[in-house]
């Protein structure tokens, strides 16, 4: 029996023998593992809250309730006194006399814009373009908040400009 068990016919020593591959490799413990499913630690669970597409959608929400800021003050500024408008782009846009144009010029861009990041939401790239676009829009934030002090404190000169634009070197535009 004994030399069953060590002869060469043993099912034991007659298989060849096994490669240790990642496949049938034991799995390795992972010590988050420990912590995060222990509900008495602090640590929390990895939030869905910080996956990229998460911090992307969030940004893009951010950027378009700052965008819509834009545009309500925007329309404000352009239906009562009128505004200093420095894009050319813009300038065109509001040029053309309608408000539903500026709107829908407006709504238009940050659709597709925020379509485009959003397509795109698993790359670095997207993200980069969804921080730089709530920069730009909260630069965007504070100048008007800049633009309002100004315009109560100098109503007399946006006064004398509404009343002959030519003082603005063909930048003032209104929708009035």
């Amino acid at each position: 029996m004994l030399a069953a068990l060590d002869g060469a016919g043993s099912p034991a020593l007659s298989q060849p023998a096994r490669r240790i591959t990642t496949q049938n490799r034991p799995a390795r413990r992972d010590p988050r593992r420990d912590v995060l499913s222990d509900p008495g630690l602090a640590v929390a669970r990895p939030s869905l809250l910080l996956t990229r597409p998460a911090r992307i959608f969030y940004l893009v929400v951010a950027a378009w309730l700052m965008g819509l800021a834009d545009l309500a003050i925007t329309m404000t500024y352009l239906t009562s006194v009128g505004m200093y408008e420095g894009n050319p782009v813009a300038r065109y846009v509001i040029g053309l006399g309608s408000p539903a144009i500026v709107v829908a010029f407006k709504l238009g861009t940050m659709l597709v814009t925020s379509w485009i990041v959003l397509a795109q939401r698993r790359r670095w790239q997207a993200e980069m373009v969804a921080w730089v676009s709530v920069v730009v829009l909260g630069m965007l934030t504070a100048h008007w908040l800049n633009y309002i002090a100004y315009a109560e404190a100098k109503q007399d000169v946006l006064s004398t400009v509404a009343l002959d634009p030519s003082f603005a070197a063909g930048s003032w535009v209104s929708l009035r």
